[in-house]
Formats: C-alpha cells, sequence, structure tokens
C-alpha cells in the first residue's frame, strides 16, 4: 500500500457518498418521504433510491464495470457540491475553540489510522470472501443480478450486497474491491455515528468526541 493508492481508494468511496447524498436529495424533493420520516438520513434516502436503480440497470443488462460508475460519476458531482457548499455555509459563524480543535485532530487522527487499516485487503476474515465482496463482483461481470450456485446467500440479495455495487463497479480487481469496500463500510460506520448524534439531539461540539470514542472502540477491536 502506498499513498497514492490509499488516496484513490479514499476518492472513490468519497464519490459513492456523493452520489448517495444527491440521490437522497432527489428522493426527498420528489417523494415528500420526510414529511412521514423526518429523522431518516439523507444517505439513506439515497441508498434507498440507488437501489430501483441498480435493479433497473440489471434488467437492460447495463450493470457491469463500464456503465454503472458512468452513472455514479453523474450523481456525484453534484452531490460533492452540494456537500461542499453545506460545509462551507456551516464554518463561516462557527466559531472554533481550543478544545474543538483539538477533539477534532484527535478525531482525525483516529479516522485516519481507521481508513489506513481498511485499505490494506483483509484476506483472511471469511465473509467478504464468501458474500459481502463476491455477489457484487459476479454481478458486474455479468451485468445482472442473478444466482450464484456456490453461495447459498446469493438467494436473497441484501442490502449491502446491492448498496455495495456502487462502489465495488470503481474497483479495478478483486484485492482492489476489498479495499473499497473496506474503506466504505468505514466510512459508513463514521456517517451513521455522525447522523445518530444529530438525531439524539448531542451539541455540535460533542459531535467530534463522542465520533473518535466509536472509532477508538473499532480500533481496540482491530488490535
Amino acid at each position: 500500500l502506498n499513498l497514492l493508492t490509499f488516496l484513490q481508494t479514499l476518492v472513490r468511496v468519497l464519490l459513492v457518498w456523493s452520489a448517495f447524498y444527491f440521490t437522497g436529495y432527489l428522493v426527498e424533493r420528489t417523494t415528500g418521504i420526510k414529511r412521514f420520516l423526518p429523522l431518516l438520513p439523507r444517505e439513506i434516502s439515497g441508498i434507498i433510491g440507488m437501489l430501483p436503480l441498480a435493479l433497473l440497470l440489471s434488467s437492460l443488462g447495463l450493470l457491469n464495470r463500464s456503465v454503472t460508475p458512468v452513472v455514479l460519476f453523474v450523481l456525484s458531482i453534484p452531490g460533492l457540491l452540494m456537500i461542499l457548499n453545506g460545509l462551507k455555509e456551516r464554518l463561516v459563524d462557527y466559531r472554533i475553540t481550543f478544545f474543538d480543535a483539538s477533539f477534532f485532530l484527535f478525531f482525525l487522527f483516529i479516522l485516519l489510522l481507521s481508513l489506513t487499516y481498511a485499505s490494506m485487503p483483509n484476506i483472511v476474515f471469511d465473509d467478504p470472501l464468501i458474500t459481502y465482496a463476491v455477489q457484487p463482483d459476479r454481478w458486474l461481470n455479468t451485468g445482472r443480478i442473478h444466482w450464484i450456485s456456490e453461495t447459498a446467500f446469493s438467494g436473497f440479495p441484501l442490502m449491502y450486497e446491492l448498496t455495495a455495487i456502487w462502489p465495488a463497479s470503481l474497483s479495478e480487481n478483486r484485492v482492489d474491491q476489498l479495499s473499497v469496500l473496506q474503506v466504505f463500510q468505514i466510512l459508513l460506520l463514521v456517517i451513521a455515528v455522525f447522523r445518530s448524534l444529530q438525531i439524539v439531539g448531542i451539541r455540535k461540539k460533542y459531535r467530534f468526541p463522542f465520533a473518535a470514542i466509536g472509532l477508538l472502540c473499532t480500533m481496540i477491536f482491530y488490535w
């Protein structure tokens, strides 16, 4: 693993989450889902919105490594612009204290450690080699979602496997795909923690400390 490979993996995963964010925005605007589920995070709305899109591409035989990344890239650009604009608006009137800066740097350090560890393919752990990484890989190779005879898990496509199609489509090979999916999962954890803290009403100044503790628990498990 080198720095360039790590950055390439991180950028690809960030593009996936940007696409989810923009798709979530479209789902909220077109369905009014926020009226019924006001606490539903936009990223989850985006994942839900991407599911029928994956099924549509599959039915057309276009769920492959050529078309799927293009669709993802098109959705990610407006999503990335929306995220950057939102961060800019929040930082304009935000006063950074020593407490805030200290915990942000601590969080950033733990996050970088977690992402670095996640970017190294784990070929010892069985689950990704049986279902999590295998199904999206096979589906993308054939251009459609189908039954895989050697694993019974493919009989009931799960939410994660369908979601993992999108980051997997940006990978170069199977080993690279493991790296991309592992980094994707770490950022999924980070987003889940921050959204959970937002939902339960934790003040913004305390969110980085809580998030750092959450990631630190994962690092202790790794060690």
